[in-house]
């Protein structure tokens, strides 16, 4: 939280409306599972697309991108500089071998209304980002990339990656872009890398052996590798012909007119495009068979070798299917808009499929891409499938993005947006007091954080629900509006009840600094004492005097009770012709509540603060209850005197005053350390008292350890029900009070809302707990959570 430097010193708040509520316009559902597609396609870095000569990748992606474009999608296409393409293109720098400079210019420039995205890159950089966008992942080598949608271009190659969650889709060629021809020349074509994995070595020993003319097209693998082993066969064989990379028209003849193609590969192949690019042109091909090569020549097993004997002899043959029958299986089984159709169904069936997850709206923002995290918001507010808890989160998002973004109309419409789907919630409230708060119109921000603190906060917890919202945030703020409007008491008191849930926070105690000084000018010129009637258990009425302003005392006067579901669960075990002892009674409403029940209920009320002993004996006075009897000495472990730190009646929250100090730099300010009687409980009651004791509750502002060491005789007769308040700044820790507390089983009391909790439950934040004991001749209780 940030500090302003001019009035009032106030902390500045951190949230986001409007003062009238508005209904939103009714919209449709978002639907991408029929009509035209947004896809975004991704080539790796190698080549351009279509590449020039060489390229095999590049050749299947250009021609998808334009069967896709003639089925009437828009396509855009990340691809190297120098791509040509009827699609939109975002071209990148070449650098080979660069995936992530790829990944980094897709996030940084990715449209934002896209439905898929297609990634071909080697290492699938775009899948793995695991985007809210549906990503397929074509693989074109065999390899297991570990991406959620992988589409491997052969089952061979699926098998082979060991990858059961993907699925396969076969290359595909245009046939308009081969010329066919039956009559054929005399010479074998070898048509790929001049590299040992692709068996260019075979294909010259077949050559050579069989006296037949080869001509070898395709990019050098390794310098070394041509000099050393093609170079000195070039050299001694003239029926050796090496045409370097061929594209274009020269790819298209030499494929057209070569007697047989020779693909004799030594690699796990992951299908083999010139394969195909060689059968749509008529011309046959020997191949070994390795990899996804018997799948892909499957119409013609006669043509798939096993060893390179077998390819030799064949070649040597020279019997081969017909140009016709080669060309048809090719067309029958690879061509492009079979291919860009069984796409389009991936794609409409990953869309389908696709849960606009809340959590990628985070995804987007860490990418710093609030575009594209306002359009996720956007789908799952409208999306059919979206629970409840996912649209107000959307909203909530969409409210905080267009706030940085400065647009504070369409920020207040998100808000308003979620009360179309809910009552207004605290979150939701907090976001529009801020809003006003940041305008520094104070009284429509106070009305908002207002509302926030009055909001019943919802049972189930798990899902949307953000913990400062339904605590402590809304008080603080709603101080510093008060603050702003004049209303010094007030503010305080919200301020007080921040404090609460944080108690050593250093800008609540800021405030509260800050505020007193204006608050004590306030009471010293008009002090008011209230008289308020109350009711008890069985509606029966009692009456209070309240000495205001005062923390306790507004809250009484303001909500009718005092910790009311605490006073309602130590009731059930005050019986007639029972004890209630009160230890740090303050004002009595604890004693007033069981007293009010008749005279067969006797109540002990144990207060040192002397000025507030004085309102306690006034209270019972009120009530003309003979049954309560009112002593002015603390209750120890020992007798004799104590030190005791005393605030004075112009404090706001009195009720703080105690043998410990929360924060010992307070002491020269806030309190006065003076000496007062001490006596044990044991001592202090009578012995035919002590075998009567029903319920003892402990409000001693850190002395609670000292209070029941105090009280063991007591304790040991009449096993009484035992309710404490826990200050960890007291003077003994949480374990040891419950060690003195043998044969109890204890629970966690939220004394505002009456939630039960066992011990071991974990509490959320801002759980108003005391602890009660039961001793074990009583029923267990139940925790909320199993009722």
């Amino acid at each position: 939280m940030k500090w302003p430097d001019a009035t009032g010193r106030m902390i500045r708040p951190c949230f986001i409306t409007d003062d009238t509520w508005k209904e939103c316009c009714a919209m449709k559902p978002f639907e991408a599972t029929s009509g035209p597609l947004t896809i975004v396609q991704v080539a790796p870095d190698y080549y351009p697309v279509p590449p020039p000569a060489y390229g095999g990748i590049e050749r299947v992606i250009h021609t998808l991108t334009e069967r896709l474009i003639g089925l009437g999608h828009r396509v855009i296409l990340y691809a190297p500089e120098g791509s040509g393409t009827s699609a939109e293109l975002i071209a990148y720098a070449h650098g080979t071998g660069n995936p992530e400079g790829i990944r980094d210019r897709v996030t940084r420039t990715l449209p934002v209304h896209v439905d898929v995205i297609h990634d071909h890159t080697h290492s699938s950089v775009i899948g793995k980002l695991n985007l809210p966008i549906p990503t397929v992942c074509t693989l074109h080598a065999t390899v297991h990339n570990h991406i959620e949608h992988p589409v491997y271009i052969s089952r061979t190659s699926q098998l082979a990656a060991g990858d059961p969650a993907g699925c396969f889709i076969y290359n595909g060629v245009s046939p308009d872009e081969f010329d066919y021809a039956e009559q054929k020349s005399d010479y074998l074509l070898y048509m790929g890398v001049m590299s040992p994995h692709k068996g260019i070595h075979h294909a010259i020993h077949i050559a050579e052996s069989t006296g037949q003319k080869l001509i070898m097209a395709g990019p050098v693998y390794s310098t070394d590798y041509f000099q050393s082993d093609i170079e000195p066969a070039l050299k001694r064989n003239p029926l050796l012909q090496y045409v370097g990379e061929v594209g274009g028209l020269e790819k298209r003849r030499l494929l057209k007119e070569a007697r047989c193609m020779l693909f004799p590969t030594c690699c796990e192949e992951a299908f083999g495009l010139v394969m195909v690019e060689a059968m749509m042109s008529g011309t046959p091909v020997l191949s070994l068979a390795n990899g996804a090569v018997p799948e892909v020549m499957s119409g013609f097993p006669e043509l798939v070798c096993q060893t390179v004997e077998e390819m030799r002899e064949k070649a040597e043959r020279s019997r081969f299917p017909s140009s016709a029958a080669l060309r048809s299986y090719a067309m029958s089984r690879f061509i492009d808009e079979e291919m860009a159709q069984q796409y389009v169904q991936l794609y409409r069936r990953l869309i389908a499929g696709n849960k606009w997850s809340r959590e990628g709206i985070g995804q987007w923002k860490e990418l710093k891409r609030n575009d594209h995290a306002l359009r996720q918001c956007e789908r799952i507010i409208l999306s059919d499938a979206a629970e409840l808890d996912d649209r107000l989160h959307a909203c909530y998002e969409e409210s905080e993005i267009r706030h940085v973004q400065g647009d504070i109309v369409k920020a207040r419409e998100a808000v308003y947006r979620s009360f179309e789907y809910a009552p207004p919630r605290a979150e939701f409230c907090c976001k529009l007091g801020h809003l006003y708060l940041e305008k520094k119109d104070y009284a429509k921000a106070a009305y908002w954080y207002k509302l926030a603190t009055e909001i019943e906060p919802p049972s189930d917890r798990r899902g949307f629900y953000k913990e400062a919202c339904w605590t402590w945030l809304p008080h603080l703020q709603l101080g510093i509006c008060l603050y702003h409007t004049g209303n010094i008491q007030e503010a305080y008191r919200h301020n007080e009840i921040a404090r609460e849930y944080f108690p050593d926070e250093r800008h609540i105690l800021f405030n509260k600094t800050f505020l007193e000084p204006l608050l004590a000018k306030e009471r010293a010129s008009a002090n008011l004492q209230v008289e308020v009637q109350l009711t008890g258990p069985e509606d029966i009425p009692f009456r209070m005097q309240l000495a205001l302003p005062g923390f306790l005392e507004e809250t009484i006067a303001e909500r009718g009770a005092w910790e009311p579901e605490l006073a309602k669960l130590l009731c059930r075990y005050v019986k007639p012709g029972s004890i209630f002892v009160d230890i740090g009674a303050n004002i009595g409403y604890h004693t007033l509540y069981m007293a009010s029940r008749g005279e067969k209920v006797q109540c002990l009320a144990f207060e040192p603060h002397p000025d507030i002993y004085s309102q306690l004996t006034e209270n019972v006075r009120l009530n003309e209850y003979g049954h309560v009897e009112t002593y002015n000495h603390a209750i120890s472990d020992n007798d004799g005197s104590l030190s005791f730190y005393r605030q004075s009646m112009s404090a706001y929250n009195r009720g703080l005053s105690g043998a410990t100090l929360a924060d010992s730099s307070a002491s020269g300010s806030d309190f006065e350390p003076i000496e007062v009687e001490a006596r044990t409980l044991d001592h202090s009651l009578k012995d035919e008292q002590k075998k009567r004791i029903s319920v003892i509750k402990i409000d001693t502002q850190g002395f609670e350890y000292e209070a029941l060491c105090g009280a063991m005789d007591i304790i040991r007769q009449s096993k009484p029900v035992i309710a404490f308040e826990y200050h960890p700044y007291g003077s003994r820790p949480l374990a040891d009070i419950i060690g003195l507390l043998e044969g109890y089983e204890l629970y966690k009391l939220q004394i505002w809302t009456g939630e039960l909790r066992r011990m071991e439950e974990e509490d959320p934040v801002g759980y108003e707990q005391d602890y009660i004991c039961i001793p074990s001749h009583y029923e267990p209780l139940i925790p909320s959570a199993q009722r």
